[in-house]
């Protein structure tokens, strides 16, 4: 436990020496709410919608019920909630997360299988029926998750999605099988610059998207317009007021938007 203590002072000195800065906002590129349903109900084919898994899809978020499997949940919670300077990124907070759980592969697979056994349980109300709307409408839909890439793709076969159109991070291990490193390289633009806004930018060309829609729980997601066309926050799980505060659309529930197709 000596070696926690000592990991959170330094990584409280590192918090207090840099002052935290907002992730960029787009308050003022926001549109009306009105104008957002506006584009939501004109979807059709040749639009798309991408959704965040953890805490929009499903109700927990793998890494941290991961680290409470573990036994180390409150320590990776209180290092999760720390402030840290904007040149420190998301894929940053996983790696230094994920060393601090120090796993081996065995214990991945374990944990893995209980947390795929809950996805029925633990998915929001309302997205299965949504998804099988938009898909029906002929409006493609994509997972793009902050997590791990079998949760992705266990979450994709549940929804019904195939797996070229569901995006995340991969683990690495070594010879082994201790956790070494994360492979980031499932959420980038393919040239090295990481993230859902650089993702959503190689799709939206590539598979030449018209409208494009984020929706997730935080301003990781909010941020990615543009390339979006409208982000729309999901607060029913993580009420995040700098996510509420930056997107065009704010709900608590996924029906709202089946009901407003």
């Amino acid at each position: 436990m000596m070696w926690k203590l000592l990991l959170l002072l330094v990584l409280s000195a590192v918090a207090l020496a840099v002052p935290f800065i907002e992730p960029p906002n787009r308050i003022s590129r926001k549109m009306s709410e009105r104008a957002a349903k506006g584009i939501w109900k004109s979807l059709g084919p040749g639009d798309a919608v991408c959704f965040d898994i953890d805490e929009t899809l499903r109700k927990d978020n793998i890494l941290l019920e991961f680290a409470n499997w573990l036994g180390v949940g409150d320590f990776v919670q209180k290092v999760t909630n720390m402030p840290f300077s904007p040149t420190f990124t998301h894929a940053d907070s996983m790696r230094l997360r994920l060393s601090i759980m120090n796993f081996t592969r065995e214990q991945y697979n374990e944990f893995l299988q209980l947390h795929i056994s809950t996805i029925k349980e633990k998915s929001s109300p309302g997205a299965r029926d949504l998804i099988t709307t938009l898909r029906n409408k002929g409006i493609d839909v994509y997972l793009v998750g902050g997590g791990f890439r079998e949760n992705a793709d266990n979450m994709g076969d549940f929804l019904g999605i195939p797996r070229d159109h569901t995006y995340s991070h991969d683990l690495v291990f070594d010879p082994a099988g201790r956790y070494k490193d994360l492979d980031v390289s499932g959420i980038s633009d393919g040239q090295g610059n990481h993230g859902k806004s650089n993702l959503l930018r190689v799709l939206k060309a590539e598979r030449q998207i018209d409208n494009l829609v984020m929706i997730g729980d935080s301003t990781i997601d909010m941020v990615a317009c543009p390339p979006a066309n409208l982000c729309i926050g999901f607060g029913r799980w993580n009420l995040d007021p700098r996510a509420r505060a930056v997107a065009d659309w704010y709900l608590m529930d996924m029906g709202e938007l089946l009901r407003a197709l």
